[in-house]
């Protein structure tokens, strides 16, 4: 990407994304412009913001500490990677097919990134809170359609390109998963730790 190699095919995805000789049209029906632009806002600030500080409440009610420091250290720290990467590569958004005007900085698709991090992450959660595996499936399911719904949308109103997106799933995905190793590595000393304790103290 840095060296411009995507460039053509990144161009070519999109324009095969519009009308012929329009290339601010999006292909299909009128409704479906409005669809891309709901299921884009999923992977906006203000709905994972919402979203995010929700579940950490509620998760703090329920004196799930490790779970929510674990979801709000997730969201927040893969925002800010997602910011730190566009700041660095600076790609230019897509100027001729863009029908929605958003901030600076194309690359990594910051939806992508968010959305990926804050879904994988509550799917993973509770994936494993559940007792059947058809459960335990079904939520991460979910998180993997949601992610992939709004970097399709993403492309659909072309705000990013291919490779924007597809970097933005890949940090979000790999972000996810580590926190999800980091917090399952501390419950494991939590546990091992309260044990020791109940077994030394009377």
């Amino acid at each position: 990407m840095t060296r411009g190699a995507s460039q053509a095919f990144d161009e070519a995805a999109l324009l095969a994304l519009r009308m012929p000789g329009q290339p601010t049209v999006p292909i299909g029906p009128v409704w479906l412009t409005e669809v891309a632009r709901d299921f884009t806002a999923l992977g906006g600030v203000a709905v994972l913001t919402l979203l995010t500080v929700l579940v950490t409440v509620h998760l703090l009610l329920r004196r799930l500490w490790l779970s929510a420091v674990l979801v709000a250290a997730a969201a927040i720290s893969g925002t800010i990677i997602s910011n730190f990467l566009k700041d660095v590569f600076e790609r230019p958004r897509p100027v001729l097919t863009a029908i929605a005007e958003y901030g600076v900085g194309s690359f990594p698709s910051g939806h992508s990134t968010a959305s990926a991090v804050v879904y994988l992450t509550l799917g993973i959660l509770m994936a494993k809170s559940a007792d059947r595996a058809q459960m335990k499936f079904f939520y991460v399911l979910v998180a993997v359609l949601l992610t992939g719904l709004v970097g399709l949308s993403r492309l659909y109103l072309g705000v990013h390109y291919p490779t924007d997106v597809a970097a933005g799933w890949s940090i979000g995905i790999a972000w996810a998963l580590i926190c999800a190793l980091i917090a399952s590595a501390v419950e494991k000393r939590l546990t091992k730790a309260r044990r020791f304790a109940c077994c030394v103290l009377p």
